[in-house]
Order: structure tokens, then sequence, then C-alpha cells
């Protein structure tokens, strides 16, 4: 584990094609388990009048720093997770752009926050700019609506948060990351406008993809989504 975990944070081409990899997966399960459950609810009947989407949604969450812990080991064992000093509170505003194969959307969001109760970085303003693609076909949403979603976008903070760089190096100046949020939300079918929301609020420099840094930190968020 020492050893992939090292690979994870340092390597060069082999970490990016694991990754490349990573996600691949992800899409092609995704699409494995869309397919069957969008022709399952078909043949039953139990999707035909599904409601008209709503556009527009506000979302407001919060959240722990789970520091710079690998976003594949929050995903896999999230119990693991060694919480740190610092928190986020933030909000954002989203449309969707549009709906295809029946249950993917694709929406766009903008939002800002506060990071705060860092020890070394203190407070910072934060706002970030992402693309979603989410999917709702799931063969249980009769009984309790849930969607999955990843996005990829940009994120700059005003201060560099304290898990992007160790207390034994200079201060880092890469104040613009990459972002990736995956995120799962469930609601009651007769009330899918109100969701809870749980996100992994990641920024990275990509692998070092972005600037000459491999950095990263991580928020674990829960919040309220108001679809209208």
């Amino acid at each position: 584990m020492d050893v992939l975990r090292t690979r994870l944070w340092h390597g060069g081409a082999d970490v990016l094609r694991l990754k490349a990899q990573f996600l691949f997966c992800a899409l092609v399960v995704i699409l494995a388990v869309a397919c069957p459950c969008a022709c399952a609810g078909e043949a039953s009947g139990r999707i035909e009048s599904a409601p008209p989407d709503l556009k527009w949604a506000v979302t407001v969450f919060g959240g722990p720093s789970a520091g710079d812990a690998n976003l594949l080991d929050i995903l896999v064992t999230p119990w693991d997770v060694e919480l740190e000093h610092g928190h986020f509170v933030g909000a954002a505003v989203s449309r969707q752009l549009t709906r295809f194969w029946k249950h993917f959307t694709v929406e766009a969001e903008v939002g800002g926050g506060y990071r705060f109760g860092m020890p070394r970085a203190g407070t910072s303003p934060e706002t970030w700019g992402a693309v979603f693609l989410r999917y709702d076909g799931f063969p249980w949403n009769d009984h309790l609506y849930t969607t999955v979603a990843i996005c990829t976008g940009l994120d700059y903070v005003g201060r560099v948060p304290d898990a992007e760089h160790p207390e034994d190096h200079p201060p880092s100046e890469a104040r613009l990351l990459h972002y990736l949020g995956p995120e799962i939300t469930f609601a009651l079918p007769k009330y899918r406008q109100h969701e809870l929301v749980f996100r992994i609020h990641h920024r990275s420099s990509g692998y070092g993809l972005m600037w000459d840094v491999n950095t990263g930190s991580n928020v674990l968020l829960a919040g309220y989504r108001y679809r209208f």
C-alpha cells in the first residue's frame, strides 16, 4: 500500500496512465449499469411519466478538510480518512444544459465560499467553475431518487490551503488548480427538488499538469440543494 501511495503522489507517466485507466473504467461501469437500468425501467413502466427537468439549482454546503489524502483512497475507504484542521462553507448555482440517453445530464456550475481554521493560511476565499456529468437512472429511484455526478473545472483560492504545501517547504503560489467534485445526491421521489448532497471538494495540479508542482487538497462536503 505504501508503494502504491508513493506512485500515486509522486509518479510520472505511470501515475497518469493509472489515473486515466481508472476514469475510463469508471465511465465504462456507469454505462454498463445505466443501459440495463434504463431498459428495466422502461419494461416495467416505472419511468413512463418522469417529471420535467428543473433546470436551475442552488446548493449550500460545508465540511471539514481531509488534507492531501489521495482522492481514490477517499472514494474507496472514506472511513479511513484522517480529518485535519480547517473547514469550508460555500454555495453554488448550477443550470442543466442538456439531457441525453434519457438518464444523463450535463450541468454548468459556479460557486464560492470560505476556508477557515487553517493554522498557517488562516481564512481564504475560494471560487470555482465546473461542468458536471450526472446520471439518474437507478432502478430504485421510485423509492429513493439518487443521482451520481462528476465534474471538471477550475478552482481559485485567495490563500493556498495548508494541505497543499508541507511545513518545511515555502508557501505554494499555485492558487489556480484543477477542480474535481464527485458527488452523490438523495431525494424523496415526490420531492425531487429537495436534495441532500455529498461531495468531495477536490482541487489539485493533476499530477503536475498544472504548474510545476504535485499538490492537492480535499474537503468532505455535505449540504442541501434546491432545484427550480
